[in-house]
């Protein structure tokens, strides 16, 4: 959001924003990209997938929490207990 405006009232600033847009729209508003870079960065975006990812690098997060790792007196121990300890409560 950029400042679009900021006006002195009633004894203190009140700032006015732009609306949100995102980083592609506003390279595609610049028309600063030829035509095949800008279809090639539309078809990236629709082909993105953002519960997919999430739920890919869950996954990869709990394969790697789920390794156990050795601690200074030899013992395995579960990794997600050593990083998060807020959580070793609830998994115990």
């Amino acid at each position: 959001m950029r400042l679009k405006e900021k006006r002195f009232e009633a004894g203190r600033y009140k700032r006015i924003y732009e609306t949100a847009v995102p980083p592609l729209e506003r390279v595609l508003r610049t028309h600063s990209l030829s035509p095949k870079e800008q279809a090639k960065l539309i078809a990236l975006r629709q082909s993105i997938n953002p519960l997919h990812l999430r739920n890919n690098i869950h996954n990869l997060l709990n394969k790697i929490f789920a390794r156990p790792s050795a601690t200074r007196d030899g013992r395995a121990e579960h990794v997600r207990l050593t990083l998060l300890p807020q959580e070793a409560d609830l998994l115990r």
